[in-house]
């Protein structure tokens, strides 16, 4: 129900509320008492409908609430646009360009030791040109972007998507959790680059973002299996 809605019904309740003016009453001992009986019948009925409404009403903000939540997450930002805006043809994967570093660079750049991932050794290390860093492996085009949340250095980064591509909530992996699928188009200060199914997340203050071109159920169990021994 709709706010304009709302206000329609109580509107049609309020004018069966008009209780007419009392009649003296002119006959022997106490005033009969079933004209208040109707108008307190009235009342509650009425507070019922605006009770009722608002139990319909409130669900409705709530959702409202929750989809401002997810279209933001860490330093990315989700934004649905219509084509050609978030078609990725002819653009480059994250990985493009970047040069390959040693762990021990890599280690500096994210300030702590780098993550384990059931993939195994990463065949690529390297320094995002947005902070933080990159692991890929040859197997399913598969990425790893992490960088710290508390970084005041950090890039914001937009991640434009179809209007029918799939966004949603991730229960269970990090403190709170993403799923991007589809193609779309990941867009920096610094660049413009192609993406695919994508799984982003934070935990223990930091932000990552998987992608590969694994199967949905995979991605997950690969996401889960990213952990840093401190």
């Amino acid at each position: 129900m709709t706010d304009a809605h709302l206000e329609a019904v109580l509107a049609s309740v309020g004018d069966h509320l008009v209780v007419p003016p009392p009649v003296p009453w002119e006959g022997d001992g106490a005033r009969p008492s079933r004209p208040r009986r109707r108008a307190v019948g009235l009342v509650a009925a009425a507070v019922l409908v605006v009770a009722g409404a608002a139990t319909v009403v409130a669900p409705v903000r709530d959702a409202a609430a929750q989809v401002g939540d997810w279209l933001g997450i860490g330093h990315t930002r989700i934004e649905r646009q219509a084509a050609p805006g978030a078609d990725p043809s002819g653009l480059p994967p994250v990985a493009s360009g970047l040069e390959s570093v040693s762990p021990a660079r890599a280690e500096t750049e994210l300030g702590r030791p780098l993550p384990t991932v059931d993939l195994g050794d990463p065949d690529l290390l390297a320094v995002m040109p947005e902070g933080g860093v990159l692991l890929g492996w040859d197997e399913a085009a598969t990425t790893l972007w992490v960088r710290p949340t508390a970084d005041p250095a950090a890039i914001r980064v937009t991640k434009v998507v179809d209007e029918l591509a799939a966004a949603e909530r991730v229960p269970g992996l990090g403190e709170s959790a993403v799923f991007v699928g589809g193609d779309h188009v990941l867009v920096t200060p610094h660049r413009r680059v192609a993406a695919g199914a994508v799984l982003l997340w934070i935990d223990a203050g930091l932000e990552y973002r998987l992608e590969s071109d694994l199967p949905y159920d995979e991605l997950l169990t690969t996401a889960r299996s990213v952990s840093i021994t401190r």
